[in-house]
């Protein structure tokens, strides 16, 4: 998601409003077959959408406040929170379409491809659904501690008091001993080798992306998204109610105001662990 205008009150009192762009790399359509996703690239749909719906919607007065301009530990909440549709057996049932009915020509080409001759059902069945919700959980306790290594790391790298001290630093060594500490898996140190092999910070593209001294914002935003999906939606994704007061209590606020006063006003209460540790089965 990329935000190409924040919103804003400008000196003569009117309202500007904002402009955001989502840019997806998803596999393009044919002349035969339109574009089909994934349901890892659904969720990361929804993810950026959080963003772009929270750029959209916020009316701040002024832009350096606008939408997704909050504190780094918050700013990731919206995202992570409109995930959760995706892991929703209704929202799944609900978003699916087999692609065979959206036109006579894409059903023909269904038809030449498949060789089963009955015809598929138009939403996708119930125990492909419950069979995708069932591995949300999957390999969880290796993704967090692969988000603390690289939150972790983040911080190390940026906690040098000046250019000498960041001369010094062994990067991969760093990098290397903080993944073995931390998530426990081995590397070629195991077999002898110094701490220094590879480059494996290389590829952690977000401390160039905007996220440097803050990636440990991606799990602490995931506490609040927890929080208020549990709390708020959970038992109810749909309800517009809920929806509109999410919107114009938390979306519309931007980081005009204190976000962990934001969060107490939509939950009536401060926010709460429990939810992301029910999530992690640690309840």
């Amino acid at each position: 998601n990329f935000n190409l205008q924040p919103g804003y009150i400008d000196e003569n009192g009117k309202r500007r409003y904002p402009a955001t762009a989502l840019v997806c790399n998803f596999s393009k359509p044919t002349p035969k077959k339109p574009s089909l996703l994934k349901h890892d690239e659904v969720v990361t749909l929804f993810h950026e959408l959080g963003h772009g719906i929270h750029d959209l919607v916020s009316r701040t007065t002024y832009s350096r406040f606008h939408g997704t301009s909050t504190v780094r530990d918050f700013v990731e909440a919206p995202s992570q929170m409109l995930e959760n549709w995706c892991w929703t057996a209704s929202q799944l049932r609900s978003l699916s379409k087999h692609y065979s009915y959206l036109s006579p020509e894409y059903q023909s080409t269904y038809e030449l491809s498949s060789s089963d001759a009955s015809k598929p059902s138009e939403h996708m069945p119930d125990d492909l659904i419950d069979n995708i919700v069932k591995t949300r959980h999957v390999n969880d306790a290796l993704f967090n501690l692969r988000q603390l290594h690289f939150g972790i790391f983040d911080m190390t790298v940026h906690e040098a008091k000046n250019h000498a001290d960041v001369e010094k630093l062994e990067i991969s060594e760093t990098y290397n001993r903080l993944r073995k500490e931390i998530s426990k898996l081995d590397g070629p140190e195991a077999l002898g080798e110094s701490y220094s092999w590879g480059n494996g910070q290389s590829t952690f593209g977000h401390l160039i992306g905007g996220y440097d001294a803050g990636y440990y914002g991606y799990l602490s935003s995931q506490v609040y998204s927890a929080d208020m999906f549990h709390s708020v939606f959970k038992s109810n994704p749909m309800n517009g109610t809920e929806g509109r007061r999410y919107r114009h209590t938390v979306l519309e606020r931007g980081g005009s105001q204190d976000e962990m006063q934001t969060l107490e006003d939509f939950l009536g209460r401060k926010p709460s662990t429990e939810a992301f540790y029910k999530e992690l089965g640690l309840n």
